[in-house]
């Protein structure tokens, strides 16, 4: 059954109905118009309930909040500890797909630009909760509060809502013995049991009302619940260490932990506190007690140099990545030999790799150190598993989401108890040295909130800390997801502004990011860029206080944007694809139905340069017809906050005729962004598609370097992946030269270390990937072998764009064909992507039918016999 099939039956009450971030979350921007005015984001308020947040961007009006259960007429301030207002003109209506703006200017004057954050309720998401105090205020038994969030919350906000009190926060980071505010600037307060006696769960939170509280009997409250708290699992657990002679260790000897020259897998979660201490975790040795320092190399072991990157023993020496960890985050670590070949995993990521055929002998192990107990770790391990004979992982993967269990060849799995010593496999005795500390902490979020998606095993919000660095290049945060909003707030830190960021209202890559604060009215900003999106989450990329203030704990909550796990498949292609002529007004291209994440677009009748944009790059873009490095192409006019198109310009046609062909991301279309610095001489990139990736293109951003693709039908298809040409060039396409090292994965792919590819510095976010798979009834990547007679290919939808390219002769160029041109009529209007020329016609290329399209004979640019030829089609 095709995607489109599926998300009919799962929508139409013909099977379980999934549940996407497009159902339960949207970021939408609107201009006021002084009268009542819909704001259709699709999310069914009415029917389901839930909150929408509002606020200006240009001008400083106060934050407004207003809720279902509350009624649309009643409005909170988040930058004001102020009581609710009833006022209908601020916002009048909650609609089955969306809400519907007053007359107020606060929410809706004419001409003003103005943000809107709405989040539905649904289990493992989001709740709004009003309730009455009962009894007087105390600070010894709490109230306790039940919810229908259905998972353990990781932020709650809490609000007085008949008089003025400020707005009190609960963050999982900070637990139930602090609070914070969110109308005001201050770091997190310690007051015993702030929320309760015990943390807030999956059914009911609580608050002491002499602390948070203040309203006395009878006293009405609002409180707004976010999924991402911590999972209870009994195995949910970790142990610190001080790095003050704390370890784990075994004295008596066990063939178990004998790895030979097989297979094995070592993993665990890891999170370092201070790193001025090595993260020493482990060592398999052959020596008593584990800790060997001669011949050290040739021992099992994994760790972080004082320099804070990852490094390994494999084959005999220590081997050094280059991949740097940040103290006060979980990362997932796999240690793995697969074949004679380990590797090194972070957070699922291969990291680097090498030959190692080692006849391991070690039959001691400690944990939480290596070589002696002069290097012994400050931190924290959870679920730490050995398993023998097995490589558990053999490419880079998705981290689990739960805690470890005992599978074939695990012969040690601990650090998973409410003990320090406690275990579920053991082969020997775990000794105790020092004060090593159980503790609930663990990487691991509540399992219910995994429920989103075709498959409802996503999840789609995350709350978490970590430490600043101060530096300019801070942290790099693995949510397992790219965001799409982010609230930040330094919780130790004085003076520090709740930051609240969204790629909507922009999140570019090196340039100024969209920001406002909600405790202020202040408009938005743009001046800094503090925050670089990556396909696993986000990176700190500023020193400012508010972000990055070294030693201190910031706390955030993201939102994950509509990927290929969790957005809601297309069910036609004008949903997710256009080809935009140029109109006279704003968005200059303009395509009805989505927000554009790329445009590649070109004058058509006069010769001129292709450009290519994105919303990740901003206002900077690359020319896909020429080799020249990314440059800021137009800081007035390349705009992406409309909901329907992109670019602020209104000149019309006044400066020649332009198309742009948009995408939206989903799961037939990504852009990933990401650092050089290879490793290995290959680099591993994930990316969110959810699909195979059957199309590439590749730019170095900083250089003249040549766009490098892949197509799933270079060489017939044959080991594709080591083949490759030039998006630039006429070329035909090349062996030996491949864009990768192996055929790309749903979730990953591994870039080869060719001159075209690893030529990336490792400083800053240098390279870019485009890519494109099939989609039933909405794309098609394919192929064909030329004919001396006219052919038919079969797309499964009538396409509205195409791609052509010989990829045997060294002389044709990339063909591009699309009906807001002209396709079909025998007098196909083309362009070539290589080309700055204009388009030209005359031709017969073929037409589109309605299950794909035809080719003649009458070129071999399309079609010839003993000619191979690859394509990309769009319905």
């Amino acid at each position: 059954m095709d995607l489109v099939s599926q998300n009919l039956l799962l929508t139409s009450g013909g099977g379980k109905k999934s549940t996407f971030v497009d159902d339960v979350f949207s970021t939408y921007l609107y201009t006021g118009t002084s009268a009542n005015q819909a704001v259709n984001n699709g999310i069914d308020l009415s029917g389901e309930g839930g909150m929408t947040w509002l606020k200006s961007r240009n001008q400083n009006y106060d934050h407004w909040l207003f809720d279902t259960e509350r009624g649309s007429n009643k409005a909170l301030r988040s930058n004001l500890g102020d009581a609710e207002i009833t006022d209908t003109s601020y916002m009048n209506a909650f609609n089955n797909n969306g809400f519907t703006v007053g007359s107020n200017g606060s929410t809706n004057y004419t001409g003003i630009n103005f943000a809107s954050w709405t989040f539905r309720k649904a289990k493992g998401f989001f709740d709004v909760v009003t309730f009455t105090q009962s009894g007087a205020d105390n600070t010894s038994t709490p109230q306790v509060i039940p919810h229908n969030l259905g998972v353990a919350p990781g932020l709650i906000f809490l609000k007085r809502t008949s008089g003025t009190r400020d707005w009190f926060v609960y963050h999982r980071d900070l637990g139930k013995d602090y609070w914070i505010k969110l109308n005001e600037t201050g770091s997190a307060t310690n007051e015993n049991n702030s929320w309760g006696t015990t943390e807030p769960d999956a059914n009911n939170f609580g608050y002491m009302s002499g602390y948070i509280g203040g309203g006395g009997d009878g006293t009405e409250y609002v409180a707004y619940l976010f999924a991402g708290g911590e999972s209870t699992a009994a195995t949910a657990r970790s142990v610190e260490f001080d790095a003050s002679g704390d370890y784990l260790n075994t004295t008596t000897s066990s063939s178990d932990f004998t790895m030979g020259t097989g297979d094995f897998t070592v993993e665990y979660w890891f999170k370092q506190d201070n790193s001025s201490h090595s993260g020493n975790t482990f060592q398999i040795s052959d020596t008593s007690g584990g800790f060997k320092s001669s011949s050290f190399a040739s021992t099992i072991s994994a760790w972080t140099a004082s320099d804070d990157t990852w490094k390994y023993n494999a084959g005999g020496s220590e081997k050094t990545t280059g991949v740097k960890m940040y103290k006060g985050l979980w990362y997932h670590v796999a240690l793995v030999r697969n074949s004679g070949t380990t590797s090194l995993y972070i957070n699922g990521t291969k990291i680097h790799s090498t030959t190692d055929n080692t006849n391991y002998n070690g039959t001691y192990i400690v944990i939480g150190g290596y070589y002696s107990t002069s290097y012994l770790l400050d931190g924290s391990l959870s679920n730490f598993r050995v398993v023998k004979g097995t490589a558990v992982y053999t490419s880079s993967f998705k981290p689990p989401t739960e805690p470890l269990t005992n599978i074939s060849g695990t012969v040690l799995l601990c650090f998973n108890d409410s003990s320090v010593t406690g275990s579920t496999v053991t082969p020997v005795t775990l000794n105790s040295n020092g004060d090593p500390t159980a503790s609930t902490d663990s990487p691991f979020d509540d399992p219910d909130g995994f429920k989103f998606g075709e498959g409802g095993d996503q999840n789609m919000i995350k709350t978490g800390s970590y430490i600043g660095n101060g530096s300019s290049t801070g942290p790099e945060i693995n949510l397992g997801f790219e965001p799409s909003w982010l609230l930040i707030k330094n919780a130790t830190g004085s003076n520090r502004e709740w930051k609240m960021l969204d790629a909507m209202r922009g999140l570019p890559m090196g340039t100024g990011d969209a920001t406002l604060i909600a405790n202020t009215n202040e408009a938005e900003t743009n001046n800094h860029n503090v925050i670089d999106l990556t396909s696993t989450g986000f990176k700190i990329t500023d020193n400012n206080a508010h972000y990055n203030e070294n030693g201190e704990t910031i706390i955030y909550c993201a939102i994950r944007r509509p990927d290929g796990y969790v957005g809601k498949p297309p069910e036609a292609g004008t949903e997710v694809f256009a080809a935009s002529l140029n109109t006279s007004n704003a968005p200059w291209f303009k395509n009805n139905n989505f927000p554009t994440d790329i445009s590649v677009h070109k004058r058509y009748d006069a010769n001129e340069d292709w450009y290519q944009a994105s919303r990740l790059q901003g206002t900077r873009g690359l020319r896909p017809s020429t080799t020249a490095a990314e440059a800021t192409i137009s800081t007035s006019y390349w705009k992406w906050d409309y909901m329907e198109g992109w670019n602020s310009y209104t000149g019309g046609t006044d400066i020649g005729n332009y198309i742009s062909y948009q995408w939206k991301r989903h799961a037939g279309f990504d852009v990933v962004t990401y650092a050089g610095g290879f490793n290995g001489s290959t680099k591993t990139i994930n990316h969110s598609l959810n699909n195979v990736p059957e199309m590439i293109w590749q730019k170095n951003r900083a250089g003249a370097t040549s766009w490098i693709t892949y197509h799933k039908g270079l060489n017939g298809g044959t080991n594709a992946w080591n083949y490759s040409q030039f998006l630039n060039t006429s070329g035909a396409e090349m062996a030996n030269a491949g864009l990768m090292t192996e055929t790309p994965t749903s979730t990953s792919l591994t870039l080869s270390g060719s001159n075209w590819v690893n030529n990336i510095s490792a400083s800053g976010v240098n390279g870019i990937l485009f890519l494109f798979a099939s989609v039933d009834g909405i794309s098609k990547v394919g192929y064909y072998a030329g004919s001396s007679s006219g052919l038919t290919i079969t797309t499964g939808f009538a396409p509205r764009f195409l791609i052509l390219k010989n990829i045997t002769d060294s002389t044709t160029g990339w063909i591009l064909l699309d009906t807001t041109r002209g396709w079909g009529s025998g007098n196909d209007q083309m362009l070539n992507i290589q080309s700055y020329e204009a388009q030209w016609g005359g031709d017969d290329v073929g037409a589109p039918t309605s299950t794909g399209f035809t080719v003649t004979t009458s070129n071999s640019q399309w079609n010839a016999a003993n000619k191979n030829y690859i394509y990309y089609a769009h319905a």
